[in-house]
């Protein structure tokens, strides 16, 4: 009988036993798991201004490059004129007709090039690249056009310098556009929404 009451108490014991190793089994599992993210110290941001749509930001930085581009040209006719033989007057005359006729070339070139899609132009070394071919090409128009029509000689002097205002010009002033656009995102405008996940160093 005393053996009876022993096993029946042991038994007892190990259901006991068993039944708090259970519970704290389930606690365990209840409780919140630690976090694992450090929050992102908040900080006042600017607020998105009214946003300009692309294609006008686009076609004014058209614009900006065409002015700049007529610009190059002129100075590198005057300085051509001023080192080279003088123009008469008639060739005066059609050498601006030339330009005009250019103008569109330069343009093509630079969007052949791609300088109007922001991630080909990122850094300062591949913007300068494709804006020195686009204005090869450009400037390679100027002893073609004359070929084709046969209606004017130019000078030679005139296509190196409209080469070399042409990519000196144009990067001062894709130099100031990017100041620019630099000035509106700190402003809170031209910006890009951003999620950051992670637990490093950055987030």
């Amino acid at each position: 009988m005393k053996s009876v009451s022993t096993h029946r108490a042991g038994a007892q014991h190990q259901a006991g036993s068993s039944q708090q190793l259970r519970a704290r089994h389930v606690r365990q599992l209840s409780q919140p798991a630690p976090a694992t993210v450090r929050p992102i110290a908040s900080y006042d941001a600017p607020r998105p201004g009214p946003r300009i749509p692309a294609r006008v930001v686009k076609t004014t930085l058209v614009l900006a490059d065409l002015i700049t581009i007529v610009v190059a040209l002129a100075l590198a006719f005057f300085l051509a004129a001023r080192t080279g033989g003088r123009p008469s007057p008639d060739q005066y005359d059609r050498t601006w007709l030339l330009i005009l006729l250019a103008l569109p070339v330069w343009l093509a070139a630079l969007v052949k090039y791609r300088t109007y899609q922001s991630r080909f132009v990122e850094r300062r070394t591949q913007e300068f690249r494709r804006v020195a071919g686009a204005a090869f090409v450009g400037a390679a128009s100027l002893l073609l056009i004359p070929n084709v029509w046969r209606f004017i000689s130019v000078q030679r002097d005139f296509v190196f310098y409209s080469f070399l205002f042409g990519v000196g010009l144009l990067m001062v002033e894709r130099e100031l556009v990017r100041h620019a656009f630099a000035g509106a995102r700190r402003k809170g405008k031209r910006l890009r929404p951003l999620l950051i996940v992670g637990d490093n160093t950055e987030g």
